[in-house]
Parts: C-alpha cells; sequence; structure tokens
C-alpha cells in the first residue's frame, strides 16, 4: 500500500521554521514572517520648518500604525488604526489627520489636541502669497445636513453656507466655489457661488433657468483666476451641455459654447471640457458626436463583425471601446467662435496644459503601429496646422520651455539633442561639445522603432527659460536652447571618471524649475558594484558636484525599479522642508531593512526609525557577480546566499531573471508569498542559492538573447565549489517567463523550470486580436523588429512550442483564464509538451490573472516550493504532481499530500 503524507498547508508554510529552532538557528521565512513584516506605506510627511515628520507602516498582523515625531528631540505620537494623515498646519504647529468621521489637530510637540466629529466631508488647503502671510482653511460638512462650514484656521474665522450640494477650493486658494441645491423652499434649481476668501465676499455666478439644469465638471485655470464649468440641461431623454466661463472678479459666469455656436461642425455637440491651456487665454473642449448613445440593433438584424483591411482600429478595438468618438476644440477666451483642432485617431504628443497658442498632436493608430507618425502644430486661434519635424519620437522625449519658446526633442538616429523655435520655425542642434552618447544605453526596454526605444531621461529647465538639464549614461549636462553657446557638462565628468550615474531626486526641483545658485540633490549608482550615494550639484556659471553620502551598499533614493528582483522598492522618496534645509529620506540594503533618516546638511544623519525583521530569520546577503556571455561580452548578475551560508557545502541553484537585474542589487526585497514569481527571500531562507542574470538584448532574437546570458550564467555559477551544478532550476514571470519557455527549449542544463504568464509563440502572438499581440511582438518587448512573414526564422526560433519535443526539463506552469492571450500561450505550450509526453503541469486559477493573490498565491507558494523541492533536494513529490487532481475533486482535493511512492 502506498504511503501518503498528509500536510496542511499552513504547516507546511511552518515546517521549516520548526526543524531551525530545533538546531538553534535563525527561522526560515513563513507565514508569520509575512504577515508580521513592517512595511512602510502611504504618504510621508515632513513640516514646512522641518522640526516635525510624520510616516505610517504596517505592524504585526498587518495593522497600521501612524507616527508623529520630532526631529529635534524624543517628542513622539503614535497612532493605532487605519487614520488619513491630511497635512502639517502652514506654521507648522498643528498636524491634521482624519479618523473614520472625525478631524483631528494635533499640536506638535504637546498633548493637546483639538477635533472636529460627524465630518461627512472635507477639504484643507493652504493659501500661500509669501512664507509670511500663509493661512490655512479648512472646508467641511458634517452628517446631520448639508451646511458647509469654512474656517480660517490662522484666526479661526468661520462662516457657514446651507444646503451645499459640492465645493472646491481653486488652485490657488484664493476662493471657494460652492454648489447649492435649493434656492428657497418651493424652487429647487441649482446656483452656484463663489466665495472669494481674501475679501470674505460670496456672489452669486449662476443659477440654473430650471429644474432640469445642473451644474458639473469645474474646471480650474491655475494662476489666471478663473474657471469654466458644463452645465447640462435635460428634455425628455435627451442631455444638452453648454459650457461656461467665469473670471474671478466678475459680476457672473457668462455662457460661452452650446450646440449653436459658430464653429462647432454637424454632428457633434458640446461633450466636455478639457482645460486651458498654459496663459489662461484658451478653453479646450471636446465636441462628442451627436446623439452618440448606442442606437439599438434592428429586431432582425443579422450580429456580424465585419473586418476590414481598411478599418483603422481593429473590429476587438472597436467592440473593446464603448466612449464615443471626440474632436477637440478650442475657443479664445475673447472671442466667441469655436475652432476645431483635432480629427479622429490624433492625440497629444505633448499636453496641452503646457501649450501656448497651438496644441501638438501625433497620428498613430495602435492597430497600424508598422505607419509612420505624423506629428503637427496645431493653432489654437485658426485651427491651422503646419506638420512637424519630429520622427519616432513621443511626449516622453519631448519637452517645451516654462515660456513656450522652445520644443526641445531628441533624436534617437543622431544621437541628439534639438531645438524648435516654435515661432520662426528654426530647428538647431543645441548638443554640440556633448562626448558621450545620450540616449540610454542600459534602457533594456529599448525596441526597435518603438517609441520607448533609447529614450532620454527627464529634461529640466531653468525657470528663467535660459539652460535645461539632460542626461547622459552618467553626467549632467547644461545645454543653451538657442543654440549659441556649446553645451556644459554640470557635473564635471565626475560620473564618467568614476563610473557613476546621476540623476536628479529631489522632484520638486524638477518639476519647479532651477535658479541661479540653486542646491540640487542627486542621487549616483556606481555602475560596476551597484553602490549609492548622495550628491549636491550646484546650478551657477560654473556648476559644482560634491559628495554628500559616501557611495555604499544601499539605496536612497527608493524609486521602484519594476526589473529588479522581486520589485523591490521602498515607496518614500527625498522629502525637503519648503522653508528649512531639512531632509526626509529613506536607505535600504539587501539584507537591511527600509529605514527614515533626517538630516540638515548630510553630515549629522539621524535615524528615525530602527526596523530589522531580517534579523530574526535567516535572511540573504547580495553580491555582483560579472561573467562572460556566451558571445563573449561582459554581463553581471546578483548572487542571493543565505546568510547562514557554508562555503562547504553544495547547494541548488534557482535562476530568476527578467531584463536588467543589477541596478537593484542592494534594494530591499520584503517577503512575501509567490504571486507569479518567485520570492527570493522564501528560497534563499529554505537554502537555495539565486542568481539573477542582466540580459542584453540583440533585435530579433530576445529568446536567444537571455539563453545567451542565463546559460552562460549557469555555466559560471556551476564551477563555484559550493554549487550542486546537476540541480540548477531556472524561473521567470510575464516576459521572464518567455524567456524560461525559450531556454527550456533550447538547452538541457536544467534539472526544473518554473513558468508563468509569458509567451511561448511568436508567430500566434502576432496574431493576436487584443494586447500584447502584434504591436508588442514586432516593435515593443517582443523585440522581434519584423513581421513573421518578413523574418520566419527568427519567429520560428523563438517559437518555444515549435521545439516541444527537445525539451528535457521538468516544467511547472501557471497560465489563468483571466490573463487571456498569455492563457491561450500556456495551453498550447502544454498541450504540444503532453503530446511528447513531457513532463509538464499547468496550474489555473479561477480567479487569478497575470498574478494570483491572497490564498491563491498560498497555494502556488506550496506548490512550487514543493516542486522545486523534488527537483532540486530530492524531496518526495506531492500527489498533484505523481497522480494529478480530476476536475470532479476541484476545491475538494488539493493534491498536496506528499507521496513517497509516486513518481511524477
Amino acid at each position: 500500500m502506498r504511503k501518503i503524507i498528509l500536510p496542511i498547508i499552513g504547516a507546511f508554510l511552518l515546517i521549516g521554521q520548526i526543524a531551525f529552532a530545533q538546531t538553534n538557528a535563525k527561522p526560515v521565512i513563513d507565514s508569520t514572517a509575512i504577515a508580521d513584516w513592517p512595511r512602510f506605506e502611504g504618504k510621508s510627511f515632513i513640516s514646512k520648518d522641518g522640526a516635525f515628520v510624520s510616516y505610517s507602516y504596517s505592524g504585526k498582523g498587518k495593522s497600521k500604525i501612524t507616527v508623529l515625531r520630532s526631529t529635534k528631540n524624543d517628542w513622539r505620537k503614535e497612532y493605532l488604526g487605519k487614520l488619513e494623515p491630511i497635512a502639517f498646519s502652514a506654521d507648522s504647529k498643528q498636524f491634521i489627520y482624519k479618523r473614520q468621521d472625525t478631524l483631528f489637530f494635533q499640536h506638535t510637540g504637546s498633548d493637546q489636541v483639538e477635533t472636529i466629529t460627524n465630518i461627512a466631508s472635507s477639504i484643507f488647503k493652504t493659501s500661500e502669497t509669501n512664507k509670511i502671510s500663509r493661512i490655512d482653511w479648512l472646508a467641511y460638512q458634517q452628517k446631520s445636513n448639508k451646511t458647509l462650514r469654512l474656517i480660517n484656521l490662522v484666526k479661526n474665522q468661520e462662516v457657514s453656507f446651507g444646503d451645499i450640494k459640492s465645493y472646491d477650493f481653486d488652485p490657488d486658494t484664493k476662493g471657494l466655489l460652492l454648489v447649492s441645491s435649493i434656492i428657497n423652499h418651493s424652487d429647487h434649481r441649482e446656483l452656484a457661488i463663489w466665495y472669494n476668501l481674501l475679501t470674505s465676499s460670496a456672489d452669486t455666478i449662476w443659477r440654473a433657468k430650471t429644474v432640469n439644469e445642473s451644474f458639473s465638471q469645474a474646471h480650474f485655470d491655475e494662476g489666471h483666476a478663473q474657471f469654466a464649468f458644463v452645465v447640462q440641461a435635460t428634455v425628455g431623454d435627451k442631455v444638452a451641455s453648454s459650457l461656461w466661463y467665469y473670471k474671478q472678479g466678475s459680476y457672473a459666469a457668462i455662457e460661452k459654447v452650446n450646440n449653436n455656436t459658430i464653429g462647432i461642425p454637424d454632428g457633434k455637440e458640446v461633450g466636455f471640457i478639457q482645460g486651458f491651456n498654459k496663459n489662461g487665454e484658451y478653453l479646450l473642449l471636446g465636441l462628442t458626436e451627436k446623439g452618440s448613445t448606442h442606437k439599438a440593433a434592428k429586431p432582425n438584424g443579422v450580429k456580424v463583425d465585419v473586418w476590414n483591411y481598411k478599418d483603422v482600429n481593429l473590429q476587438s478595438e472597436q467592440l473593446g471601446n464603448s466612449d464615443p468618438n471626440y474632436s477637440l476644440a478650442s475657443i479664445c477666451i475673447n472671442a466667441n467662435v469655436v475652432v476645431l483642432l483635432t480629427n479622429e485617431n490624433e492625440d497629444f504628443f505633448i499636453p496641452f496644459e503646457k501649450s501656448y497658442d497651438q496644441v501638438f498632436l501625433w497620428t498613430v493608430p495602435r492597430s497600424m503601429f508598422w505607419r509612420k507618425a505624423k506629428y503637427w502644430t496645431v493653432s489654437l486661434k485658426t485651427g491651422s496646422r503646419k506638420e512637424f519635424p519630429l520622427f519616432n519620437h513621443t511626449e516622453s522625449e519631448v519637452s517645451i520651455s516654462p515660456d513656450g519658446k522652445w520644443l526641445i526633442y531628441f533624436d534617437k538616429d543622431k544621437n541628439k539633442y534639438f531645438s524648435y523655435d516654435l515661432k520662426t520655425g528654426e530647428q538647431k542642434n543645441i548638443s554640440i561639445g556633448v562626448i558621450r552618447r545620450l540616449d540610454d544605453e542600459s534602457n533594456e526596454r529599448s525596441r526597435p522603432g518603438n517609441r520607448l526605444a533609447n529614450r532620454p531621461r527627464d529634461i529640466c529647465w531653468m525657470k528663467d527659460n535660459s539652460r535645461l538639464f539632460v542626461y547622459d549614461n552618467y553626467d549632467i549636462w547644461c545645454l543653451d536652447p538657442s543654440g549659441k553657446a556649446a553645451a556644459v557638462n554640470a557635473t564635471q565628468g565626475y560620473g564618467s571618471k568614476h563610473y557613476i550615474e546621476f540623476s536628479i531626486i529631489d522632484k520638486k526641483c524638477i518639476n519647479d524649475g532651477f535658479e541661479k545658485g540653486s542646491q540640487i540633490i542627486l542621487g549616483g549608482r556606481n555602475m560596476t558594484n551597484s553602490y549609492f550615494g548622495l550628491y549636491r550639484l550646484t546650478i551657477d556659471n560654473k556648476c559644482r558636484i560634491e559628495s554628500l553620502v559616501v557611495p555604499a551598499p544601499c539605496l536612497m533614493n527608493a524609486e521602484t525599479n519594476r526589473y529588479a528582483p522581486n520589485n523591490a522598492h521602498v515607496d518614500p522618496i527625498l522629502f525637503k522642508a519648503s522653508d528649512a534645509n531639512a531632509w526626509l529620506f529613506a536607505e535600504q540594503g539587501a539584507n537591511k531593512a527600509p529605514n527614515y533618516l533626517f538630516t540638515t546638511d548630510f553630515k549629522n544623519i539621524k535615524q528615525l526609525t530602527d526596523f530589522q525583521p531580517e534579523k530574526n530569520y535567516n535572511w540573504l546577503t547580495a553580491e555582483i557577480i560579472h561573467f562572460k556571455q556566451l558571445d563573449g561580452k561582459s554581463s553581471q548578475g546578483i548572487l542571493y546566499k543565505p546568510e547562514n551560508f557554508d562555503p562547504h557545502k553544495k547547494y541548488p541553484v534557482i535562476f530568476n531573471y527578467y531584463e536588467l537585474m543589477t541596478k537593484g542589487a542592494f534594494s530591499f526585497m520584503a517577503p512575501n508569498y509567490n504571486i507569479g514569481n518567485v520570492n527570493i527571500p522564501w528560497l534563499v531562507s529554505r537554502g537555495y542559492l539565486v542568481f539573477c542574470p542582466d540580459i542584453h538584448y540583440t533585435i530579433g532574437h530576445p529568446g536567444r538573447s537571455a539563453y545567451n546570458a542565463v546559460v552562460a550564467g549557469a555555466r559560471m555559477i556551476a564551477k563555484l565549489p559550493y554549487v550542486d551544478a546537476k540541480h540548477m532550476a531556472i524561473n521567470g514571470h510575464s516576459f521572464g517567463s518567455t524567456e524560461t519557455n525559450y531556454i527550456v527549449s533550447h538547452s538541457n542544463l536544467f534539472a526544473a523550470a518554473f513558468t508563468a504568464s509569458g509567451t511561448a509563440d511568436m508567430i500566434s502572438e502576432f496574431g493576436y486580436e487584443d494586447k500584447p499581440g502584434a504591436d508588442w511582438t514586432e516593435t515593443g518587448q517582443g523585440r522581434m523588429n519584423r513581421p513573421p512573414a518578413l523574418s520566419i526564422r527568427n519567429y520560428i526560433d523563438e517559437s518555444p512550442v515549435l521545439f516541444a519535443s527537445k525539451v528535457t526539463t521538468p516544467l511547472l506552469m501557471m497560465y489563468n483564464k483571466k490573463d487571456f492571450g498569455n492563457y491561450l500561450q500556456g495551453i498550447e505550450f502544454f498541450i504540444n509538451l503532453r503530446r511528447f509526453h513531457k513532463k509538464a503541469w499547468l496550474l489555473q486559477y479561477d480567479e487569478g490573472g497575470h498574478t494570483v493573490n491572497g490564498k491563491e498565491a498560498i497555494d502556488l507558494t506550496t506548490r512550487v516550493q514543493q516542486f522545486f523541492d523534488h527537483y532540486l533536494k530530492g524531496e518526495p513529490a506531492p500527489v498533484w504532481m505523481t497522480h494529478g487532481i480530476p476536475t470532479k475533486l476541484k476545491g475538494i482535493d488539493d493534491g498536496l499530500a506528499l507521496d513517497p511512492m509516486g513518481t511524477p
């Protein structure tokens, strides 16, 4: 009789902890560790004077804890449970937060606190003409009635408004817009009220003519004291919209556009407000098709989809898009004529709110990605358009100067920045003097003809528009948009000399612009060892760079690197106090949990938090390993070892990869369940080594590029004296799964593989009607560069399903029906593997999509662990592997019981 071992899932997850406890060693990562692991969450705050900070984290059992503390002494408050931090007051003397239906005003540095209860809604804003005359405003409604109360928190003055339907401050906090639902008790028409915060005066700016008119879609124009809104009039089952405009200080709002306004084309009607242009002279609106609601089909009509090669959008795209087609139009604030700006399938390549007297459009239907995009500048005044000399670029590579004079774009073919004078049409190369490449050579999302290909990083401007700052692969350059002055290396070649990649991590500087004398905080990552440090760049006639925090195996700019192992990151970045040289930032390392730090000079750094949960478990270490790819080119990867690593033992190895991984070598990876990609701390604590190699791509050969890196890395790792070369496995999720499928169909080096949610047939992938489809395959992440008919050999080689007969590696797969395109790919691969009697198992979770969560993630974690433990450690296989689970037992028998006598 076969002996069956029946584990309980929870016991399976804890079994390693019991074994380790018996030897007085640190326990492995388990379900308890995941549940109780502290994680920063939500927004973090620093007061304007830098004297106080607030942050939140999840504690034991996922309970939320919010901390308010001094940066100068030991004063602190802790709040247990869910609450919503709102802001520090303008004078830094109060911290405002909301818990359930109560607003709290905690006085910083003391125990004093005030409350307002029974809150239904609230808005807190600070008006600021200068640092001295700041005023905090609070508008709120209580549940008991529709009365709105507005409080000046500085002067402690209050004013009330009855029967308010909605309310909002303008962006400049100079006024409050209120919409009332009642004029008197017998007439329920709406009206809009503008309350001037500076003069404490209230004016009714609009009244509905009938009870069938309603106020909606208010759009403020920041910095220009004006706003627009839509009035909807309902007659029967039809709704007619009109656009209204109000200039602060005017007697009342005026109707600017209705369906009879000159310039609205036949078949179009007022739809919605798009917003104001940058200088506030034009209002942009969307015109929808008249009667754009869906028409009922004929009772006896034949329901057939007619696919036509001339269709701009595939039938599947049209069926999936219920939004009516709209056109963009403009109207001058001082005129009454609507000007049509766009046609169907045109979109902005620079957001309209950054435009002055013209908008910037491009046309390239997604399903006709092979067509060359056309770019236009379109006059807001006349609608006349001029084709713009821009090729293979989009909004991510184009910047318009704050004054609207210059348009800057990057020509990836010439590897140069060009300026385009929007008034004269003059075009100039402004990169003269730059001695290195300006594209991102390390950007492994570089793809042929792709709109993201080799795109440069953010462009930053001086406030006076005289200079802009761009990156090469190491340093930051200062360029003159007029082209008169040669480019200057702002970081003085420090980056290239020390192999450091600089990035501006003070986001406020990026958004607000630089001034002469500005001091900008930079992050710097060493390209050879991934060490990270902080630097200060002083903007002057001769820019200066100085080191603030010496590079170390840690990460301090904490932006998400989605291609780092396990998407490792910590949410907070660098926060600067607005009125003081005081910074709140986070530090983390591969074996060092994220913690908050505070400094006023980057010389004296104060640690505010001291989370060290990793010290309670058998954690990991990380090191960069350099190796030669099969093509002889140099590459590198991250080798993770358990904290209790013994160089005299032999360890099984699991290879995990995506694109570039070493950029996040010293990111901290919190333990978690397997959601489709293995959790590295979970595996390493259980006695596995994990190696994450970088993959460098050759266009047209994504799978072979992965093979080139992973197989070479595996051969190198196999030679290490502590590696069990016969027990190595591979794993990838999403595009990493696509790479895994290729490797198992072209190599017999690995003892096992786990693949989830990736492509297995590039040919059928190209023909898939929905995302990712042809665009992804040819010019996107698939990197095939050409359609199958023009590159058939490459497509065959990159389609693992065609090599199913050659697979020798036992393969565990996860493909879920809600991830439909990938699900079809997985089923296709599995059926072919099954045909040749290859060892393959496919998991399909009913609630899962591209990933799984909750109890499904726990189940997947268990099955993947059992799979690897069997093939890499010789543990008994579970019943689901040896005998399977018939559909009639789905949800009844999980098959997790181990079967010592069974054979997969």
